[in-house]
C-alpha cells in the first residue's frame, strides 16, 4: 500500500493534465504553502494540456496512515531544486478499486 500511494503521489508532482483528471477526486481541496486555496477545477485550469513538470522535488519521510478500510493519510516532506521545504498531508479515498486524491495541504517550513 504504502508505494502504491508514493507511486500516485509521484504522478500527480508531474502535474499532467489526464492524472489530474483521473486521480483528484471531483471534491478536491488544497490549501497550498502560499495558504491558498485551490479545487479540482482551479487545478485543472492553470494546466497546459501538454505541460509535464520533469524536476521532481525529492520526497523525504514519506509513511501512510490506513485511516480506514478506504481512507489513507499520506504525510511526507518535500524538497525542491529552489532549496524550498514544505511537509505535505495528502486523503486518498478508494471507490471501486480507484484511489483518488480528496484532500492536500502544503506547509512550508
Amino acid at each position: 500500500m504504502n508505494e502504491e500511494i508514493f507511486a500516485l503521489e509521484r504522478r500527480l508532482m508531474k502535474r499532467t493534465r489526464q492524472d489530474f483528471e483521473q486521480l483528484l477526486a471531483d471534491d478536491f481541496y488544497e490549501i497550498g504553502t502560499s495558504g491558498k486555496t485551490y479545487t479540482k477545477g482551479i487545478e485543472l485550469d492553470t494546466l497546459l494540456e501538454n505541460t509535464v513538470v520533469t524536476e521532481l522535488p525529492d520526497i523525504l519521510n514519506f509513511r501512510i496512515h490506513e485511516l480506514s478500510a478506504t481512507v489513507i493519510q499520506a504525510l511526507y516532506d518535500t524538497v525542491e531544486f529552489s532549496g524550498r521545504r514544505s511537509h505535505r498531508s495528502s486523503l486518498w479515498r478508494k471507490t471501486n478499486d480507484t484511489w483518488q486524491l480528496f484532500f492536500h495541504q502544503g506547509t512550508s517550513f
